[in-house]
């Protein structure tokens, strides 16, 4: 969303009945607010996250959203916090109250998130069983694979396929 150019009028505000992130923020369900992929926000947009960031409080051209406790999670692809400095700049960095670098996940995290992934679809669709075999690669594949999303989408591909095999054999 960064990226494109309804970004700012997304971020200010357009006309009253368009979509904009103050809306958003007013029609949250939660005090958490995850602006994924900071980074690609073009650096002329940062100082809009400047008061929200600074005092809870976030205004566009129609809305006012009161943020007071949130917490709110910027992620970025940068290595380190020199080279979050260095391409946002100390006055957003500045505004961040904990960096928390990513950690790849481990052995046993894959392992965990590859059960309950199988565990979440046999439970949606109870006439796909797998054997013993396929859990057993199922469970070896997680750990050549580096995400969460790449485990779901392998556990979600596997379930298809045996699936429709299933419903091709009938």
């Amino acid at each position: 969303m960064f990226q494109n150019n309804e970004f700012a009028t997304y971020l200010f505000g357009g006309k009253y009945n368009e979509k904009s992130f103050a809306q958003d923020l007013l029609a949250r369900r939660s005090n958490v607010i995850l602006l994924d992929e900071f980074d690609k926000a073009n650096p002329i947009f940062h100082s809009a996250f400047y008061q929200l960031f600074d005092e809870g409080i976030y205004e566009d051209t129609n809305f006012h959203a009161e943020v007071y406790g949130s917490i709110i999670i910027c992620t970025s692809n940068y290595k380190s916090q020199d080279e979050i400095k260095q391409n946002l700049g100390d006055p957003i960095f500045n505004r961040f109250d904990k960096v928390i670098k990513f950690s790849d996940l481990d052995p046993e995290a894959k392992k965990t998130i590859m059960q309950k992934e199988i565990v979440n679809y046999q439970e949606q669709f109870p006439e796909i069983q797998l054997d013993v075999n396929v859990r057993s690669k199922l469970l070896k594949s997680a750990q050549m694979l580096n995400n969460a999303r790449q485990i779901q989408h392998i556990v979600h591909d596997t379930f298809s396929y045996i699936g429709l095999k299933k419903l091709l054999e009938q």
